[in-house]
């Protein structure tokens, strides 16, 4: 995969290979501060956030089936898409918490897209504590996953293991301390992963 872009000023526009970026895992691990931040970095980022994309059509979360929750996954990825043939770099910001969600990612394959996973994860102590800080903010974390939630979905994650090629080409990871490591796949060190680790450093200096 090759990316051009101008060093001397990062609000450049790429040049590159089709390219998906799925920053995933399970409630309250720091997704989406992480894709906001990165979507920051460059003009050619456009953040994707499966909470938001719910709130705009009006569903709560405590009212929606599984079958909802595809479609909105589904609508989300076909969405991004589009973007990708407009020479932009979509950030999903989504749970994947099941593997009938992942298997949507078969989407980007069909057109030839490279998806690069960034997995958040961190100790559950850590996690719960991050849920019950949370629900004291009010309409900031409205529709946000409770800690019954969190369990349900921790129980369903449980069984991913990052080497499925159907789903992602390479797949990184990152833990509380915003450290990261490579999970699967070869890393490719270019301007999408320089971006990245940017990201990181500005994250740890907050």
């Amino acid at each position: 995969m090759s990316l051009i872009y101008d060093s001397n000023h990062m609000k450049s526009k790429f040049v590159h290979e089709k390219t998906a970026i799925i920053v995933f895992g399970l409630p309250a691990a720091g997704k989406t501060l992480f894709a906001h931040s990165l979507a920051g970095m460059n003009d050619s980022f456009i953040h994707y956030s499966t909470d938001v994309f719910r709130r705009k059509l009006k569903i709560r979360k405590e009212d929606m089936y599984f079958t909802d929750t595809l479609n909105i996954y589904t609508d989300l990825i076909k969405r991004s898409i589009i973007d990708i043939e407009n020479d932009m770099i979509p950030i999903i910001d989504a749970t994947f918490y099941h593997k009938d969600l992942r298997n949507l990612l078969t989407y980007y394959e069909h057109d030839s897209i490279f998806t690069l996973g960034v997995l958040l994860k961190i100790p559950p102590k850590i996690t719960l504590e991050r849920i019950k800080k949370r629900r004291g903010f009010g309409d900031i974390y409205q529709g946000v996953a409770d800690i019954e939630t969190y369990y349900r979905l921790e129980a369903e994650f449980s069984d991913f293991i990052p080497s499925n090629k159907s789903e992602f080409d390479c797949i990184i990871g990152l833990n509380e301390s915003w450290e990261l490591k490579s999970l699967y796949g070869k890393l490719i060190q270019n301007e999408i992963t320089d971006f990245i680790q940017k990201t990181i450093v500005f994250l740890r200096n907050q």
